[in-house]
């Protein structure tokens, strides 16, 4: 179940088989944005420290909430041979790679492992660049999600304030009001009504730019 802070998860774990070599493993599976719990997990998007660094403040959150629940049972498995391993997706992804960050830096679980599934940005570049050698990250095409930080989106609005619509609005207008048949054009004054709709367009440019 999710809670502000707490994405849904489950822990899973299988065990050696005895008289072979496979290694028992231990996953912590953390779901992505589904209910309104996660949503204000989501939102809180200022940064907060973590591990010597910076992160989203939502996720720093469920990663303490998490480390604090299983921390010292996945180390226990750890110190049994058992390999440990976080994924999830989306809010899931991004949270399962601060526990394996603050896994490795502050409970000394030293073969930990993330897959991540669209990870949104989490993490300062430090951390990131750091955390490279055991978190892999699958990103699908031009998935939103990973692309969606604060930064990009700041970026976005800039640049559709500064994107001038206006001249390729105008000539689409002008190119549907060359295809209308004559027989319309003979009884609806065209040139009255692209004059008009040509004013709106420059009156809704300078809306956009007020």
């Amino acid at each position: 179940e999710a809670l502000p802070g707490r994405p849904a998860h489950f822990l899973a774990v299988r065990h050696p088989e005895a008289g072979t070599c496979t290694r028992g493993r231990v996953v912590l599976a953390i779901r992505g944005t589904k209910e309104l719990a996660d949503v204000i997990t989501d939102a809180q998007l200022d940064c907060a420290p973590f591990e010597g660094g910076f992160a989203h403040s939502g996720v720093v959150r469920a990663t303490d909430t998490l480390c604090d629940s299983y921390a010292s049972t996945l180390k226990s498995f750890e110190q049994k041979g058992y390999d440990v391993a976080v994924v999830g997706h989306s809010l899931g992804a991004a949270t399962a790679a601060a526990v394996v960050i603050k896994l490795r830096r502050s409970f000394g679980l030293r073969r930990a492992r993330c897959l991540c599934f669209a990870p949104p940005a989490t993490v300062d570049a430090a951390r990131a660049r750091e955390a490279a050698e055991y978190v892999v990250s699958v990103v699908h095409d031009d998935d939103f999600i990973p692309r969606s930080q604060v930064a990009s989106i700041i970026g976005l609005y800039r640049e559709l304030l500064g994107y001038d619509w206006l001249p390729p609005a105008k000539a689409e207008l002008r190119s549907f009001f060359r295809s209308i048949p004559a027989w319309l054009k003979a009884a609806v004054p065209c040139d009255e009504v692209l004059a008009k709709a040509e004013a709106a367009l420059e009156g809704r440019m300078q809306a956009w730019r007020a």
